[in-house]
C-alpha cells in the first residue's frame, strides 16, 4: 500500500490518544505497522471532537485515568504536527458530498455521513461502524474503499 492514503474513522484515532479500541483481534503494533506503509493518514476534522468528547464521558465513568485524560492536547498536538497526519477540515467539497449522503441515506446518522463525506476526498476509510459498511455496494460509493480491520490487515 506504499503511496496510499486512508482516512481513520474515530476509532481508529483512539488508540493514539490512549483509549482502548473494542475491536476483535486489533493490535496496536500491527496497527503501527501497517499505517507505516501508508504516504499519509488522514481523519475528518469531526473525529477530533469525538474523541474529546469521549475522553470527557469516560472520565465522568472514571474510567479513564488523569494522565490520559491530561494529556488529549499534547497527542493532538503531535499528530498535528507530524506531516503524515492530515486533518480534513469541513470544505465545500465534503458538503456537496454530504448533502448527496443525507439525501439518500436517511439511515445513516449524521456523524456516519460526515465521515463518509470526507472519506469520499480521500479514497479508503477505515473504520467497524456498520452503517458505514452497509453503503459499500451503492453506486455513489463505487471509488471509495471501506475497509473493516479484517480487511485492513490483509492489505
Amino acid at each position: 500500500m506504499i503511496g496510499k492514503r486512508i482516512l481513520l474513522d474515530t476509532t481508529y484515532l483512539l488508540p493514539f490518544f490512549k483509549i482502548p479500541i473494542d475491536v476483535g483481534r486489533f493490535e496496536r503494533a500491527q496497527f503501527k505497522k501497517i499505517l507505516a506503509h501508508y504516504t499519509s493518514i488522514h481523519f475528518a476534522e469531526i473525529s477530533l471532537y469525538e474523541v474529546k468528547a469521549k475522553l470527557v464521558r469516560l472520565k465522568k465513568k472514571t474510567k479513564v485515568n488523569d494522565t490520559i485524560f491530561e494529556a488529549f492536547w499534547h497527542n493532538w498536538t503531535v499528530l498535528r504536527e507530524d506531516p503524515k497526519f492530515i486533518i480534513e477540515p469541513y470544505q465545500e467539497g465534503i458538503d456537496k458530498n454530504l448533502n448527496v449522503i443525507s439525501s439518500r441515506f436517511l439511515s445513516l446518522d449524521v456523524f456516519d455521513s460526515l465521515i463518509l463525506a470526507t472519506a469520499m476526498k480521500v479514497g479508503t476509510v477505515l473504520t467497524e461502524d456498520e452503517d458505514i459498511h452497509g453503503v459499500k455496494s451503492d453506486v455513489f460509493f463505487k471509488n471509495l474503499r471501506i475497509l473493516s480491520w479484517t480487511d485492513f490487515k490483509m492489505v
